[in-house]
């Protein structure tokens, strides 16, 4: 679409000056190390019987990968929220203060302000994951030691497992986020307010969150259900468990396929209505 780049260049430049981005990634990172911390203080000290004898923690309360999914995980879920937030109130804002038109002005056409910013929206994604798991590995490999899952002597889950399992969840996390950006920018579309799009985003994405488990397995067909959430049920949940040697958790094949499946239309549809909206809607 006409003028597609001109969005994304111009977008690209205010989230690489905005302070309030800054910020978020700081306060990001610090909520990721703070659970891994947390992590050490409620299970991995010794406690007073192990200090009168002389022993050490437990062993499985000194391996890092459980604390670190956990920090990473945590991270993730707020990370969600404020892209959404990012998204919801991007176009809403711009209308309201003008911003929009200038571009509209400028030979952008009116989905390049849609597209524009969908095509920018890998950035943010990459930096709220680079900077989660930075952090709670930080704090992790300080505060714990990465190794094999061993219970009662016996190695369950080997390092390269656990790495295959990381990559796996990585590659299961994008398209969900990318599919969260999407659905906030519809709503900027859709509202009239900022304010209104933020919380009419933020509204809907958490009740979803609190009833999904209502709609029992036809919730894999919606793309929320794969993207980090307070009320975790993604690929993050799944690999939670793993780190902790349960023996039923992990991705399904049937899981995997799905979560690389339905987020990618749900995108594309997302985007489709709110390049819609913006074609009928005075700017």
């Amino acid at each position: 679409m006409k003028g597609t780049l001109r969005v994304a260049h111009s977008e690209l430049f205010r989230l690489v000056r905005s302070r309030s981005g800054l910020v978020a990634l700081v306060v990001l990172a610090l909520v990721s190390g703070v659970r891994v911390v947390a992590a050490r203080l409620a299970g991995g000290l010794p406690d007073a019987r192990a200090l009168a004898t002389g022993a050490g923690p437990e062993p499985h309360a000194t391996n890092a990968w459980a604390p670190f999914i956990d920090g990473w995980s945590m991270g993730l879920e707020l990370g969600t929220l404020l892209l959404l937030v990012h998204a919801a109130r991007s176009l809403a804002a711009d209308r309201t203060n003008g911003v929009v038109r200038l571009s509209v002005t400028r030979s952008s056409s009116r989905a390049a302000l849609v597209l524009g910013r969908a095509l920018l929206a890998p950035l943010p994604i990459v930096a709220v994951v680079a900077v989660t798991g930075a952090s709670a590995f930080l704090a992790a490999r300080t505060l714990f030691t990465f190794g094999p899952i061993v219970v009662d002597g016996y190695e369950l889950i080997a390092t390269h497992e656990l790495v295959f399992e990381l990559r796996r969840t990585l590659l299961a996390t994008g398209l969900p986020l990318f599919a969260t950006f999407a659905f906030g920018l519809f709503v900027s579309c859709a509202a009239r307010t900022p304010a209104g799009a933020v919380t009419t985003a933020l509204t809907t994405w958490l009740a979803f969150d609190l009833f999904k488990d209502a709609l029992g397995p036809a919730r894999i067909w919606i793309f929320a259900t794969f993207a980090p959430t307070l009320l975790d049920r993604s690929a993050w949940s799944e690999f939670a468990g793993v780190a902790r040697g349960y023996s039923d958790a992990g991705l399904s094949e049937e899981l995997w396929r799905m979560n690389l499946f339905v987020p990618g239309p749900w995108a594309l549809l997302w985007l489709a209505l709110a390049c819609n909206l913006v074609a009928r809607r005075a700017l």
